[in-house]
């Protein structure tokens, strides 16, 4: 028989696809844009990935250029694609290969596996497309193109190892890269995972699925076990210029280094109990020559009082009041902070409708006030806390309400529930110069507003966080923002 690669050649000659990062025949291939659209396409789907690509080739046009941005643009220009940690190796596979291999790839798979972030397959594909180095890139597709080929009944993910080995079997001497991404293709649009087309497929006449009248059911798969549900409490608070409170998590681990807004721990079984959500819960704190919070980050864009620079709220001399009845606080040098982007104010979280009680028969405080209409990444947003009564003490100084409804996502190894708890954080509740600090693990928090929120690295989960906040403000408020998605 012929060699199975002329064919699928032939066929992906005429059929391939025209993506961004795919050079055209003839065209010098660039390693820099096969491994960063390699990274971004791990576990996402190619529509997914094609505005995220061009936005960072964009930006960062080489790999020396992605290597001497800061980390925390890189995250920021990442947020919502999901698998933060792939953005993480990202930026630190792009410093070793600028300040080790002075700017060049490696190019053998051995080498390539040494890199931050790139497994077998990455390494496999940036090999052949790259550097037409014989290697056989063996993802989800590929496995289902051999497990049919072949007719492999071994259920996943035991048989991956074996369906490996018969793709390395058909690797050709020349046109390597092709070849890769040919497989690839047909696994993506002719044999796909329901209702292959098969009568379309260039290996048709040598399918033993086919043949066996086996395709359409492979490849089998092991019973999947249920994944583990966790669950979880996070705190909306807001200041009277309608920032929000956030922090940052860890470096290391789930969503490492992206911003989050304060919250308990995620846990299996019962959701937390009232002791967990106090102790995880901000807390208003008075003064002290050490703030907890900073007007406008770790690289404070607002100045408090004029022209000095950015001073911390609760310190020693602090710049300005906040919560007086005429804030001197400024965002972006211009806009009064009783608005944001001189946006008319906005209806009140919780409607006319008294707001939940939390733990006694006070009611808690109405989110409200300086609502800004403005939307972060796509989705509507309010930020509030606004009115002159001061809120009823319920932990610290802050009362928190209950949102009707959950936010829900789905991670790769768990599903997540949040309850939401709004709060407004008033200086006059609780005495000039008080600040509010994060209770869980003591770690410091600062201020942002609704549009900055959009410029930063927040993962898809906390911007869930932000459209349920924003939808709690109609009346259906409750049966709305629980749509699951990616990581």
């Amino acid at each position: 028989m012929s060699d199975p690669a002329e064919p699928l050649l032939a066929w992906y000659d005429v059929h391939r696809r025209r993506l961004p990062w795919r050079a055209e025949p003839g065209e010098a291939v660039d390693p820099y844009r096969v491994w960063l659209s390699e990274v971004m396409l791990q576990q996402t789907t190619v529509v997914a990935v094609v505005p995220y690509y061009r936005m960072f080739l964009a930006r960062w046009p080489t790999v020396t250029a992605l290597a001497a941005a800061p980390l925390e643009e890189v995250l920021a220009a990442w947020a919502g694609l999901g698998y933060y940690a792939r953005a993480r190796n990202l930026h630190r596979c792009a410093r070793l290969i600028v300040d080790d291999r002075g700017g060049r790839f490696p190019d053998t798979e051995a080498a390539l596996r040494e890199l931050p972030g790139i497994g077998a397959y990455t390494a496999a594909a940036v090999a052949a497309i790259a550097f037409e180095q014989p290697a056989a890139a063996v993802d989800g597709n590929v496995e289902r193109v051999m497990a049919r080929l072949f007719a492999v009944t071994d259920p996943l993910p035991g048989a991956k190892p074996r369906l490996a080995a018969l793709a390395r079997t058909l690797v050709p001497e020349r046109r390597c890269g092709d070849f890769v991404q040919a497989m690839i293709e047909l696994g993506a649009t002719v044999c796909t995972p329901t209702r292959p087309a098969c009568l379309g497929c260039p290996w048709h006449p040598r399918c033993a699925g086919v043949r066996l009248g086996l395709a359409a059911g492979l490849p089998r798969r092991s019973e999947r076990r249920q994944r583990p549900h966790r669950q979880g409490v996070v705190f909306w608070l807001t200041d009277p210029a309608g920032r929000v409170l956030v922090r940052r998590r860890p470096p290391r681990g789930l969503l490492g280094g992206m911003l989050e807004f304060p919250g308990t721990e995620w846990i299996e079984g019962a959701a937390p109990d009232a002791d967990a959500i106090a102790l995880a819960a901000p807390a208003a704190k008075i003064g002290g020559p050490a703030p907890a919070a900073k007007i406008g980050g770790p690289a404070p864009a607002a100045k408090i009082g004029g022209p000095a620079p950015a001073a911390e709220i609760g310190g020693p001399a602090p710049a300005a009041k906040i919560g007086g009845p005429a804030p001197a606080v400024k965002i972006g040098g211009s806009a009064p902070a009783a608005k944001i982007g001189g946006l008319a104010p906005a209806a009140k979280i919780g409607g006319l409708a008294p707001a939940a009680k939390i733990g006694g028969p006070a009611p808690a405080a109405e989110i409200g006030g300086f609502a800004p209409a403005a939307e972060i990444g796509g989705l509507a947003s309010v930020a509030s806390c606004g009115g002159s009564a001061p809120a009823p003490a319920v932990a610290g100084g802050i009362a928190w309400r209950l949102l009707p409804g959950q936010v829900r996502h789905v991670f790769t190894h768990f599903t997540l529930a949040l309850e939401v708890r709004v709060g407004c954080w008033r200086p006059a509740d609780v005495g000039r110069g008080s600040v509010p600090v994060l209770a869980l693990e003591g770690e410091a928090g600062w201020w942002l507003t609704v549009d900055e929120l959009g410029r930063e690295a927040l993962p898809s989960v906390m911007r869930k966080v932000v459209t349920h906040v924003a939808e709690s403000s109609g009346a259906d408020g409750g049966r709305r923002g629980q749509g699951e998605g990616g990581a």
